[in-house]
């Protein structure tokens, strides 16, 4: 049986609509398909997907033009991701600065793409959070990855998850015993989190595209008492990005300030 709620597929090619909508079925979820922007805008109003996949290249409203229509009609309100056979850094660049949220590359094994879908209805986010999406945009600005930038992103992201899981487990180590109790120690921890993954991936935007999912993957990873209460102060992590405690222990790397 589907899950509540369905994944919108935007694509001019039935054949290629109908391929995506098996992934889509893969992972449980009713797949509904538009055959151009217009009509998928048009079944946007009718009633909002959990997820949507959209081609690049089609007739009148591309992939790039529906991101931007729906964050200017405010009806993004789910994670958008950009299908294409178009391998450069320009299209994330321009997809991130029109509100896309991820990308794929046409071609990539389906159980990639499964992987995809089930990764993002799995966090608590309805789209890339605004400060990690500016931040990737600066760092593109400052230094552009050589290779194929989307097969990039869609590589396993091993190393950086374990760097910082092991760095988030030493700093628990030296915090006090009753860390993570409260609402402010939650948003600290979420802030140290943020804060560890920047660092570690400075220099490399496509990292930091990552690290939404990677947040979500290192709480849920760690044996804490409190991990609901975390993963729910996560879940605001676009009002938390203004937060003076979330932004000293993303800067700072402290959980807890001494008494």
């Amino acid at each position: 049986m589907a899950n509540a709620g369905h994944i919108l597929i935007v694509d001019d090619e039935p054949v290629i609509a109908r391929l995506h909508a098996r992934a889509v079925a893969a992972c449980g979820f009713e797949a509904r398909i538009a055959g151009n922007g217009d009509e998928a805008l048009d079944c946007v109003r009718r009633m909002a997907p959990v997820l949507m996949l959209t081609d690049l290249n089609m007739a009148g409203l591309d992939g790039m033009a529906l991101g931007a229509e729906l964050v200017r009609l405010q009806l993004k309100t789910f994670p958008v991701v950009l299908i294409t056979a178009d391998d450069h850094l320009s299209v994330i660049q321009r997809g991130l600065e029109v509100g896309m949220d991820d990308f794929f590359l046409k071609g990539m094994r389906f159980a990639n793409l499964t992987a995809l879908i089930n990764s993002w209805l799995g966090l608590p986010f309805v789209g890339q959070p605004r400060h990690i999406r500016a931040r990737a945009l600066a760092t593109l600005e400052r230094i552009s990855p050589i290779g194929p930038a989307i097969t990039r992103l869609r590589a396993p992201a091993t190393i950086l998850r374990e760097r910082a899981e092991a760095t988030i487990k030493d700093l628990l180590m030296d915090s006090k015993p009753d860390f993570g109790r409260t609402a402010v120690d939650c948003v600290r921890f979420i802030g140290v989190i943020d804060g560890v993954l920047a660092t570690l991936s400075r220099s490399n935007a496509l990292a930091q595209l990552r690290a939404a999912a990677l947040m979500a993957e290192i709480v849920r990873a760690l044996d804490l008492t409190w991990q609901a209460d975390a993963l729910a102060t996560l879940g605001r992590l676009d009002a938390l990005a203004t937060d003076a405690t979330f932004l000293h222990a993303q800067d700072s790397l402290v959980f807890r300030l001494e008494d």
